[in-house]
């Protein structure tokens, strides 16, 4: 099973073998106005870890983020909403990342400036820190190799690690490449210290956080949204952009070796 969001309000689950959407999940209790139609538009959204909580399968549990600065967590074998919560004053979340080693923490930007981080008990969602950014925060990822580890991706197109352990969070690095906005930020699930971001300046940079090396990935011909790396292949990296393209990138050759224009819209989130 995958899962896609949309400028619809709703989050689309898919049978892989059959391509045929098996649940949509939706629950449109206050909406925005785009045109003359009312959605609310779904930004991100993560599977939880395929491990047990409080006798629950996390697996099971899905998590995304609104344009009215929601989050909402879901089981998704019953199609039902546990809780939804809104942690900002109406301000968009775009991003949200479930930790696969450390199962209780979950971590969103916002656009009013802050990385946040959740405490879920497979139930229920509580912010347990925020910390404060320059501008937007618009990615936000957990380190696959260490629990502690988070890198953003902000609005003034820096890329930064922190350490949020302690009851302080304390910055690691910092990394300039981008001339926009960084929109997502995804560790490489198998290669360590490898972490992409998706940028407005329409390109993505790999990054090596430990050699402080970068390669840049040129294709898209708008915003870069969304990003994902395939984890039976590690070296190859997914895209989706505003240019309606979803790529397959091979990250050693820094070539795109496929593209589909199956969307006719915007490509937010690849899960």
């Amino acid at each position: 099973i995958f899962a896609s969001s949309s400028y619809d309000g709703s989050v689309k689950l898919w049978d892989v073998r059959s391509m045929k959407v098996v649940r949509t999940l939706t629950n449109i209790q206050e909406t925005i106005k785009i045109g003359s139609r009312k959605v609310k538009i779904i930004y991100g959204l993560a599977w939880g870890p395929a491990k047990v909580l409080n006798n629950i399968n996390l697996a099971s549990r899905l998590v995304c983020v609104t344009s009215l600065g929601e989050v909402m967590l879901w089981d998704t074998d019953r199609g039902r909403l546990l809780q939804e919560i809104s942690p900002t004053t109406n301000s968009p979340l775009f991003r949200i990342d479930w930790n696969q080693n450390e199962p209780s923490h979950i971590t969103t930007g916002s656009y009013d400036g802050f990385l946040m981080i959740y405490k879920t008990d497979g139930k229920t969602l509580t912010v347990i820190k925020k910390i404060r950014h320059p501008t937007t925060v618009y990615g936000a990822s957990w380190n696959p190799f260490d629990a502690k580890v988070i890198a953003t991706g902000c609005g003034d197109s820096i890329l930064r690690v922190y350490d949020v352990s302690g009851d302080t969070e304390k910055l690691i690095q910092t990394f300039n490449g981008h001339t926009a906005k960084i929109f997502n930020v995804e560790w490489n699930p198998v290669i360590r210290n490898t972490v992409a971001t998706g940028s407005d300046d329409q390109n993505i940079i790999v990054w090596n956080t430990v050699k402080q090396t970068s390669s840049v990935l040129k294709g898209h011909t708008n915003y870069v949204r969304a990003l994902i790396w395939l984890p039976e292949m590690p070296w190859y990296l997914v895209s989706g952009s505003w240019d309606s393209t979803i790529r397959l990138w091979d990250v050693r050759t820094l070539q795109c070796i496929f593209v589909t224009s199956e969307h006719h819209s915007d490509v937010y989130g690849l899960t």
